[in-house]
C-alpha cells in the first residue's frame, strides 16, 4: 500500500495545475495533478503523456478512469467509489494506482482492508 503524506515518511510533492504553462513550471520529481474539467478536450492529459510526464487525476468517475487510464495516469485520487475504482483497475489490469483521499491515519487500516491501492493526505494536496 503505498501512502502519502504520513509525518516522516518521504512523498513526492502534488502540484495541482490547471494549464500547460504551470506544467512547465514545475520539477520532475513533482506530480501534477488537475481535474477532468480542468482538463479541456484532453489537452493536459494528452501533453503530459507525450512527454512522458508522471500526473495524477482528481476524480470519482468510473468514466474517467477508463479514459484516462488511456493517457498514462499514474494516481486516480478519489474522495468516494474507491473499492469500484480498484476492482475495475483491477478486473481490467489497469496500469494506475487509486489513491482514496483521507484525513486520519485511522482511514489507512480501512483502506487498506478494502484492499486500496494506497491513500493520500489530503492536507498535501
Amino acid at each position: 500500500m503505498k501512502i502519502f503524506g504520513y509525518p516522516s515518511l518521504p512523498h513526492p510533492q502534488f502540484i495541482r495545475i490547471k494549464n500547460k504553462e504551470e506544467i512547465n513550471q514545475t520539477l520532475a520529481h513533482q506530480i501534477i495533478y488537475f481535474t477532468p474539467k480542468e482538463d479541456e478536450n484532453f489537452a493536459l492529459s494528452t501533453f503530459c503523456c507525450s512527454n512522458q510526464i508522471s500526473y495524477a487525476l482528481l476524480s470519482s468517475e468510473i468514466k474517467d478512469l477508463m479514459l484516462y487510464s488511456n493517457l498514462g495516469v499514474k494516481f486516480i485520487l478519489t474522495l468516494e467509489n474507491e473499492e469500484i475504482l480498484q476492482n475495475l483497475a483491477k478486473e481490467y489490469l489497469l496500469d494506475v494506482c487509486i489513491l482514496k483521499i483521507i484525513n486520519t491515519e485511522d482511514e489507512i487500516s480501512k483502506m487498506a482492508l478494502k484492499g486500496i491501492d494506497g491513500v493520500i493526505f489530503s492536507h498535501i494536496l
